[in-house]
């Protein structure tokens, strides 16, 4: 034998030239005998299995060569002289010995061979399997191959596989016939025509009508008896198949990512010619449609004219599978490749999307049919036989282009037809491994050939059909894993050995790997048993560490880049079949991840588009598509592992964790588990580190050395999630007590410290938690100690993200303690103090010795800290709510010691409990959540005063404060520090002198003309430009403008303020306090609580009992701006108060992010929801737009330095509400300091050229575009309020203006549930609502409603808005009709007014 096939082996070129040119173009032989002539076109070397007249030099020819003149004339009847394959018979001969005596070898386990059970021959065994099991393929382990004495027979099938296979099935034909007779006579194949090794069906004297005999009752569906091979040595990558593979066994892996429907597909056909009826059995096609070349019937040689015997032809199940290289293989900076394989018979619906494989074959060519089907015309080389120039003109047509230069035939294409489908469990890094233990007696379920366990089985029947496809060694392992004690905690160290330390995310992705318990409702609802983890933290921190182990870990998991990822890559895409044009789904991550992980790095930085596009997956678990005519509901099974960065690159544990990430409510609630990695230094833990990283770089993979190797914990895992645990009763009633406890967190610890709301969500992210618990412990009953270890877990990493220690400052002059007076407050409750002023006392005295005296600073846990919040805040409130009064200091003390008596076991620890709750006391006063009074004036109802030492306390946040609570003790500016707010003036101003524009603006005579912002097309129209300066005056104005830029950054820090406190600021005296009051009532209408800030210019204009006893009931302070200007030397005449007060509010006030009205604004909506919530937390600053188109000059573009925008770019920006982030953007409210400073002698000019609406309008919007600042502009269109006049004209008196939130869903998330955006404001421009004036409007134009009637306000707003304002004014009128000074002349306010809301009300 060796010397046989040593030579075509080991031969470079074994086949003569000679000889191979004369058979390879000579006759094809045809099943009657007859050579008939080939076309002389360039033999192939892939174009199906080589047939018998495709000789080789060692084929044996026997009879005589020649022609016969006296043949026969029967065209049947032909004598053909047979060409036998010497070394094909050898091949076969040698196979057929193999199977029938290989023996499987006692395992090292001792455990009996697995065919003992029906023969001691492994392959036999298997033979009676395939009559036993109706199946028709054949299992061969490669290595079985090579552990014979002698690999010549493994070397010749790995070299021709393919020359060999019709050998190889014959002798596999041949052992089927011999052990199972009656099975191959009920299923046996006859020889095909053209590559069938053995006799031929026509010639040699065998007549049609035998070959037709032999045939079973039903051709076209009889069973291929085949081989399929395994376990090769060598796995070879996409990337390095060459046409020198074709026809070699070889083994290739890769990642699935499409796979087509099963179709039948012809292999063996029967054609009966046109001509004259003669039936050609058994034609094998050849990856093509293939016809004879010629009809045997000498009299008709018919070649064209065929038709198929469907009936008489066999099919043959067909599958196209696309594969693509593995990701860890695919080379820097390539694009990964892809290659079809080819899937016959019982092969097919072995690989799903997203799976990694292993498909043994061999290489084969194959038409190009997408190539055919190009436009164009098709490249291929020709022959120029004219002598004739190219193109017939003299010279020729010169070169026409690469198609024309002798391009060969490239219509053909590799493809890879498997005989084996096994699954590659190999990891990122290793080698691609497919040693398979195959047992002949359960030979599919031993290769994975079955289908995966079904969710829906029983844990009893899923836990022995995994355990059948171990060996007896692997069993014992995983009994003795299963049955070993504190198995939870030694699989969690085990996991991820690389990475040092984060045991409790190593907790969370074992649960994640083991999964809870899927579960469908009566009514067909699923409910799903997968745990989406999202891992957070700063940079350096092993985030992606752990997303790429889970991915080398799990088989079927699929790593992929937030940034790099769209929705359709991530769920799936619509594209068109590039063979049959039709169009179909292509998988994307979401569901090649069925059934696994999907692994998404930086999803913090994926569009929010994108993320919505993940919502139903992470649910539902369903993908829904509605594209190209397709619709379809997908699987999508998978558990989401995120890694996500925090906003500004490290985490700020100040804020919580929905401020420091990039994602919106809807995603957050979809995760179950939040985990916060932050990179914070200790000592010890940071040389623990270092040193564990040293061993990994001098040890490799010695220096970590895990309890359990990866692949005990594959086998453990597997068979974990084969269980179904269930809760006991004691399990279900603490779940239940656990959830009310997060509620109970959720409702009273929050003061937005809190991750997110605690929802029904949680409740079912405990109960996965729990079972996947149980699963990792392989119990079937879910007992109380795993809710709890899934209830801490849950607390560990939502809840506690923001838990840090809280500090409380020591009461330097212990006036809590001891009562002694004192001046100033000391205890840091004034809202314009930073952290470094907080210890000063302004008086001098007893503020210097306090000054003297360190502050020292206790820190308690956050659970104390706000258990004694959550008791002080109760008591407060009671009082309050019962008898309008806040609670005396020392009282409050003694009721919480009352409290906590049972607690406390010495004198000892009282007195430090009381000392303690004193800081905390001060620590809430200093957080705004008590408003602590002091002073004279407690009891105003009774004029009496108190002794200055007592002190109260009352409940800002929780309600409001009545009158009588704060006292006569207020100025303007009693709860501010003024000295804070001078230092930043001082600087300020002269930032602003030094800047001063050098040039006074020329008067303009004319004004720009308006348009509606709504009638501009896109990309159309230009700025309007009727303002004329001088060259030299602009270039000055440049300079002065650029100086003022280039000092900002040295004032940001100065600008004072509550880091993190939210408020509304506007500005109002005289003849708009009246309006203020209703604006502010309607404000509270709609629930809002925030605290409101009220700017007056100077004391002249300042009415004492508005805003000391009326507006502090509402919880409204005033401050003076006349107090911080005056103060300063470089005092700066604000000459138009109406337009330049608004940016010295929002400049002075305390609040960090600011709701900016104007007093004639009402607010609909509570706008708490806006200051959480996009586009807000993404920009830091939201407008809204006014009728017009921008009016601002060319010329401030070139002074700003700044491209001119076009006209559609955006409308006018409207001032009378503005919402923005101090910290985000001091600097725009610097810069728009200096314009409305300048202003009225330059800017506003400059900003809109006299046109409608000149002021402040543009000047916040254009100092953030000029700083290039991050803002969001509302799109939709502001909505005219109005009414018809007494000339049945429509007459505009209000602006109508849309929720943010709502624009911002609908406009970028482009969200579909959002048609029209709710209306967030009403702007009363025309008619402001004061009593005494709107009364004489009403009986000289309005004559009725305002805004429209009742019906469109019921449409608009949900509710008769316009109503509501009248109720509110007639409030004003009736009840403050001697506190405002324009009304005091006036007595009838409260009845005109009356008599209107009257009228009102009846339209």
């Amino acid at each position: 034998m060796s010397s046989i096939v040593d030579g075509p082996l080991t031969s470079d070129n074994p086949y003569p030239d000679a000889a191979a040119g004369r058979l390879r173009n000579g006759a094809s032989q045809m099943p009657n005998g007859r050579r008939a002539a080939r076309s002389s076109i360039p033999p192939s070397e892939s174009n199906g299995a080589l047939s018998d007249v495709e000789a080789f030099p060692d084929d044996e020819v026997v009879g005589a060569r020649g022609t016969d003149r006296n043949r026969p004339r029967d065209p049947m009847a032909r004598a053909v002289p047979r060409v036998v394959d010497r070394v094909g018979e050898k091949v076969a001969e040698e196979f057929e010995n193999f199977l029938d005596n290989f023996t499987e070898e006692i395992t090292s386990s001792g455990a009996p061979p697995s065919s003992a059970v029906t023969s001691d021959k492994y392959y036999i065994a298997q033979i009676h399997g395939l009559r036993i099991y109706n199946l028709s393929t054949l299992y061969v382990d490669f290595q079985h191959l090579l552990s014979l004495q002698n690999d010549t027979l493994a070397n010749a099938i790995a070299n021709d596989y393919y020359r060999y296979l019709p050998f190889l099935t014959r002798a596999l034909q041949n052992l089927i016939a011999k052990y199972e007779p009656r099975y191959f006579k009920e299923h046996r194949q006859p020889a095909s025509a053209s590559s069938q090794a053995g006799s031929s069906v026509a010639g040699n004297g065998v007549s049609q009508a035998e070959t037709q005999g032999s045939r079973t009752t039903n051709q076209q569906t009889d069973k291929l008896f085949t081989l399929a091979f395994y376990n090769l040595p060598l796995i070879s990558r996409i990337r390095q198949l060459r046409t020198a593979s074709v026809g070699k066994l070889l083994s290739i892996s890769g990642t699935v990512t499409r796979t087509s429907e099963v179709r039948p597909e012809l292999y063996l056909a029967t054609f009966i010619c046109e001509g004259c009826r003669t039936v050609i059995p058994n034609v094998e096609q050849t990856f093509r449609y293939t016809e004879p070349s010629q009809c045997p019937n000498l009299t008709c040689m018919n070649r064209q004219g065929w038709r198929l015997d469907i009936r008489q032809s066999t099919f043959v199940d067909w599958q196209k599978v696309r594969i693509q290289e593995n990701s860890s293989e695919i080379p820097t900076g390539s694009m990964p490749r892809t290659m079809d394989v080819i899937l016959r018979g019982e092969i097919v619906d072995r690989a799903k999307a997203g799976e990694k494989c292993v498909f043994t074959g061999t290489l084969i060519v194959v038409p190009d049919v997408s190539q055919l089907g190009l436009p164009g015309v098709r490249p291929e080389a020709t022959r120029d036989t004219r002598n004739t120039p190219r193109g017939g003109d003299a010279g020729g047509s010169g070169v026409t282009g690469l198609k024309a230069l002798g391009v060969r035939d490239l219509t053909y294409r590799m493809a890879f037809l498997s005989c084996m489908v096994t699954p590659d469990t190999s990891t990122p890094g290793q080698a691609a491994n497919q040693q398979m233990n195959g047992q002949a007696g359960n030979i599919l379920a031993s290769l994975n050939q079955t289908a995966t366990i079904d969710p829906q089985d029983t844990g009893d029947h899923a836990q022995n059909a995994y355990l059948e496809l171990l060996t007896s060694a692997e069993i014992d392992d995983l009994r003795q894993m299963v049955h070993s004690d504190h198995i939870y905690s030694r699989l969690v160290n085990s996991l991820a050995p690389m990475v040092y330390g984060h045991e409790i995310v190593k907790k969370g992705l074992l649960l994640q790997l083991m999964g809870g318990v899927s579960k469908v409702t009566p009514e067909g609802m699923q409910l799903r048993g997968d745990l989406n983890i999202c891992v957070v933290g700063d940079p350096s921190t092993s985030k992606s560490q752990f997303l790429k182990y889970i991915c080398s870990f799990l088989p079927r998991a699929v790593y992929t880049s937030g940034k790099a990822s769209s929705a359709a890559g991530l769920t799936a895409a619509v594209v068109k079949d590039e063979e049959t044009g039709e169009h179909t789904i292509e998988a994307g991550a979401l569901m090649l991840a069925d059934n696994g992980i999907c692994a998404i790095d930086e999803f913090d930085k994926m569009d929010i588009s994108d993320q919505v596009a993940i919502h139903e997956a992470m649910e539902q678990q369903t993908i829904s598509i509605a594209k190209a005519g397709i619709q379809a509901t997908l699987n999508a099974r998978t558990s989401i592992l995120a890694a996500a960065n925090p906003v500004g690159g490290r985490y700020n544990r100040k804020t919580t964790l929905r401020a420091n990430i990039n994602m919106s409510a809807p995603i957050m609630s979809r995760f179950d588990l939040f985990f916060v990695i932050l990179d914070e230094c200790n000592e010890g833990v940071d040389k623990h580190l270092a040193e564990h990283i040293v061993n990994i770089h001098m040890n490799r993979d010695e220096a970590v050395q895990p309890e359990f190797s990866t692949e005990q914990l594959q086998r453990y895992i597997r068979f974990a999630r084969t269980f179904k645990p269930e809760f006991t009763p004691d399990a279900k009633a603490l779940l239940v007590e656990k959830y009310k406890e997060l509620r109970a967190d959720d409702a009273q610890g929050g003061i937005g410290r809190n991750s997110y709301r605690i929802t029904v969500r949680q409740l079912e992210s405990m109960i996965r938690l729990s079972e996947a618990i149980a699963k990792a412990n392989c119990v079937d009953d879910v007992t109380p100690n795993f809710v709890r270890e899934a209830f801490n877990l849950l607390r560990q990493s939502i809840i506690s993200i923001e838990k840090d220690d809280v500090e409380v400052e020591d009461d330097e002059d212990e006036v809590m303690n001891n009562g002694r007076a004192n001046n100033q407050d000391q205890d840091g409750d004034s809202p314009m103090a930073d952290d470094d002023n907080d210890d000063q006392d302004g008086d001098g005295g007893a503020g210097d010795a306090a000054v003297a005296t360190q502050s020292r600073k206790t820190k308690i846990t956050y659970d104390k800290y706000m258990a004694i919040l959550n008791l002080l805040v109760r008591r407060v409130n009671e009082d309050e709510m019962t008898n309008g009064e806040g609670v005396e200091h020392e009282e409050l003390v003694t009721w919480y010691l009352e409290q906590k008596e049972e607690d406390l076991n010495s004198v000892e620890e009282g007195e430090q409990e009381k000392e303690l709750v004193t800081k905390v006391v001060k620590r809430m006063v200093k957080d705004n959540i008590f408003m602590q009074i002091r002073g004279e004036g407690l009891d105003g109802n009774e004029g009496s005063s108190r002794e200055a030492e007592k002190v109260q306390h009352f409940p800002l946040r929780s309600s409001l404060a009545n009158s009588s609570s704060l006292g006569t003790d207020s100025t303007a500016s009693h709860n501010r520090s003024e000295s804070a707010l001078i230092a930043f003036w001082h600087a300020a101003s002269k930032a602003l002198l030094d800047a001063k524009p050098p040039c006074a603006l020329p008067v303009n005579s004319s004004q720009a003309s308006v348009t509606k912002f709504t009638s501009i097309k896109k990309g159309k129209g230009k700025l309007p430009d009727v303002l004329r300066i001088p060259q030299h005056d602009v270039d000055d104005l440049r300079g002065a403008h650029s100086r003022f830029v280039a000092q900002i950054p040295g004032l940001v820090p100065l600008l004072p303020l509550i880091k993190a406190s939210q408020g509304i600021v506007t500005t109002a005296s005289g003849e708009f306090l009246p309006t203020l009051l209703v604006s502010l009532r309607m404000l509270r209408r709609t629930g809002c609580k925030l605290p409101v800030q009220v700017l007056v210019h100077n004391r002249e204009v300042y009415e004492k009992e508005i805003c000391e006893e009326v507006l502090p009931a509402m919880n409204v302070t005033c401050f003076l701006l006349s107090d911080i200007l005056d103060a300063v030397t470089q005092h700066i005449d604000i000459s138009v108060p109406r337009f330049q007060l608004r940016i010295f509010a929002a400049l002075f006030s305390s609040f960090d992010n600011i709701l900016l009205l104007d007093v004639d604004n009402i607010v609909v909506e509570k706008p708490e929801q806006w200051m959480n919530a996009n586009p807000f937390i993404s920009t830091g600053f939201v407008s809204w737009p006014d009728y017009w188109a921008s009016t601002a000059s060319p010329i401030y573009y070139d002074i700003s330095s700044q491209a001119i925008p076009p006209l559609s770019d955006r409308a006018s920006s409207e001032s009378g509400q503005i919402l923005f982030s101090k910290t985000k953007h001091a600097s725009t409210l610097l810069l728009a300091l200096y314009y409305n400073l300048y202003g009225p002698s330059h800017y506003y000019e400059l900003l809109s050229q006299g046109s409608i609406g000149q002021g402040d309008k543009e000047t916040y919007l254009a100092a953030a575009m000029s700083l290039n600042a991050s803002v969001y502009t509302v799109s939709t269109p502001v909505e005219e309020l109005g009414f018809t006049n007494d000339n049945k004209e429509f007459q505009g008196c209000g602006a109508s203006h849309f929720n943010a939130e709502d624009d911002y869903s609908l406009h970028v998330l482009r969200n579909q549930s959002v048609q029209t955006p709710r209306r967030a404001f009403v702007h009363a421009q025309t008619y402001k609502m004061n009593a005494a004036q709107v009364v004489e409007h009403f009986h000289n134009e309005i004559h009725g409603r305002m805004w429209g009637p009742k019906e469109k306000m019921m449409e608009r707003f949900g509710r008769d808005l316009e109503k509501q304002v009248w109720a509110e004014t007639l409030a004003t009128g009736c009840q403050y009709p001697g506190y405002f000074r324009d009304w005091q002349a006036n007595s009838l306010v409260c009845r005109n007014i009356g008599r209107v809301y009257n009228f009102i009300t009846t339209l």
